[in-house]
C-alpha cells in the first residue's frame, strides 16, 4: 500500500480516510435499512461521493432517486451517473 505526504494510506490517488468519510456520507443519507443496495451499487454511491461535494451528495436527484427504493428508481438512478461527469462545462477526463 502507498502512503501519500502526509504519511495517509492511498489507494490510488485517494486517501483512505476521505473514502471512510465518503462511505459515512453514504451511510448518513441513503436509507440502507429501507434501500436494499448490492456491494457495487454501495461502491458506486462512495466513488460518487468522493467526486462531488457533500452537500451536492445529500441534494442530489441521484440520491433522492436511490431512497425511493424501487427497481425502477434504482435504474433511473443510475442514468443520473453521467450527468456529474463535467467540470466548469467541459467533461472531466480521468
Amino acid at each position: 500500500m502507498r502512503v501519500n505526504s502526509r504519511g495517509l494510506s492511498i489507494i490510488g490517488e485517494v486517501a483512505i480516510p476521505e473514502i471512510e468519510a465518503a462511505e459515512a456520507l453514504v451511510a448518513e443519507h441513503i436509507l440502507i435499512n429501507y434501500v436494499n443496495l448490492n456491494g457495487n451499487q454501495f461502491a458506486a454511491l462512495v466513488s460518487f461521493a468522493l467526486s462531488v461535494t457533500p452537500y451536492d451528495f445529500a441534494r442530489s436527484k441521484l440520491v433522492k432517486l436511490v431512497n425511493t427504493g424501487t427497481q425502477d428508481s434504482l435504474l433511473a438512478a443510475a442514468k443520473e451517473f453521467h450527468l456529474w461527469n463535467t467540470n466548469g462545462g467541459s467533461v472531466r477526463k480521468y
